[in-house]
């Protein structure tokens, strides 16, 4: 926890006179808006009845609260806090805000849009964004959510509290950044994560982990929860498999911010260009394999990646693409964008009918080169109908997959290529 949460779950115990340690907090996020926070605390507790209060994120799914300590949890409840209604309805009264930096103001509430403006007795409007205390007619309101927990006590003395629980307004994305360079044949990567808590409760060095894939969930909404003393959960048996990240050393997450994380920085990566006509522009690739012997060799959750290349006059930007979740010794390909000085042209050619319902046609691919060098492009071909089958080519071809075929074409400088084929497909 941060200092401010420290403080307020160290104030919000001694309330209730118990004295708790330190907090050790891991959180795993997922990248669906959600997170599993692992809270363990030690808790100064007197013999017999103890009550306490936790600090927890306004996200909090209370039905998913999982409690272990060797003290007997007799009741649990959640307080979602916030005041916006009692503070709506106490417009024009007398009012007492403490702000973030620990400045009092006193006056009469005037408007609670963007936080609290109130009128002090010189006539003076105040706006506090973040009050951390607020009380009207001496009356102190809860702002924050908690979570009480009532505890039994054999005997006095130290005792573990191990919480475990679902919060919205937890998210993660990737980013990357690929540098060619000048030459084209080598590549560095940078990985950022993107970590965002758009609650009011911030977590300081926690141990972060990322889950790559979709849990299903039921979404309910609450106001206040009370849960009776706790029963035996329901069994569940797993049925999924997900990739799991985690992030080296502990990391802090600021309430309401978002913040980026680097993850792995690699150069001299060997990358090749590869050039693709598919019936439109010839688009232009950079492929690389993600291994040790092409010094990458990490897991790459899916996101985006923009593409940059140096040059003596500065870096310009190439283009982007998103990849999906790739682990070690897969092959990667990023489409950049379309070439500008090789160009291409389908033209069918003949296109007839010989049958009930099968059709012969014939089609040429020319690919034109404006470089000063060979470049290689490969021809992607979608033949229709429900079956077809290649009567004649004047190049080899292979079949990538049910509904596509390969010509490879070898362009000289400043020159073109032509393939021809025919087919006779059937619907």
């Amino acid at each position: 926890m941060n200092k401010k949460v420290a403080l307020a779950l160290v104030l919000l115990i001694m309330t209730f006179g118990v004295v708790a340690a330190a907090t050790t907090t891991t959180i795993t996020i997922y990248s669906q808006g959600i997170a599993c926070i692992d809270d363990s605390t030690t808790l100064s507790l007197s013999q017999g009845i103890n009550t306490v209060r936790i600090p927890v994120p306004s996200g909090f799914v209370p039905e998913s609260l999982k409690v272990e300590s060797r003290g007997e949890v007799i009741s649990q409840s959640f307080h979602p806090g916030g005041a916006d209604s009692i503070l709506s309805a106490a417009r024009g009264k007398p009012i007492e805000v403490e702000s973030e930096d620990g400045t009092i103001y006193r006056g009469v509430l005037i408007s609670t849009s963007g936080g609290i403006a109130l009128q002090d007795n010189a006539g003076t409007i105040h706006l506090i964004e973040n009050p951390t205390r607020v009380s009207i007619a001496g009356k102190e309101l809860e702002l924050s959510p908690y979570l009480e927990l009532t505890l039994s006590a054999a005997t006095a003395g130290k005792y573990q509290v191990a919480l475990t629980y679902l919060s919205t307004g937890f998210n993660w994305g990737m980013g990357y950044v690929g540098t060619l360079s000048a030459d084209g044949k080598e590549m560095g990567l940078t990985g950022w994560v993107q970590l965002s808590n758009s609650t009011e409760f911030a977590i300081s060095g926690a141990n972060v982990r990322l889950v790559a894939g979709q849990v299903n969930q039921v979404k309910k909404g609450y106001a206040e929860a009370r849960v009776a003393p706790m029963a035996v959960p329901l069994a569940q048996e797993a049925a999924f498999e997900y990739h799991l990240y985690t992030l080296p050393g502990q990391i802090d997450l600021p309430a309401g911010k978002t913040i980026l994380v680097p993850y792995g920085n690699y150069s001299g990566i060997p990358v090749e260009k590869v050039y693709t006509f598919e019936g439109s522009a010839v688009g232009v690739s950079i492929k690389f394999v993600n291994d040790d012997a092409h010094r990458l060799g990490i897991p790459l959750p899916a996101g985006d990646v923009r593409l940059f290349q140096a040059r003596p006059d500065g870096t310009i930007f190439i283009g982007a693409d998103s990849i999906g979740h790739t682990p070690v010794r897969e092959e990667v390909s990023l489409r950049a964008g379309s070439a500008f000085d090789i160009t291409g042209k389908r033209t069918e050619l003949s296109n007839v009918k010989i049958s009930g319902s099968t059709y012969r046609a014939s089609y040429r691919i020319k690919i034109h080169n404006h470089k000063n060098e060979p470049v290689t492009v490969n021809v992607l071909e979608h033949p229709v109908g429900r079956s077809w089958k290649i009567t004649s080519s004047s190049q080899p071809y292979t079949q990538v997959d049910s509904g596509t075929i390969k010509f490879v074409l070898t362009v000289p400088a400043d020159g073109e290529s032509m393939v021809t084929y025919n087919v006779e497909y059937s619907y």
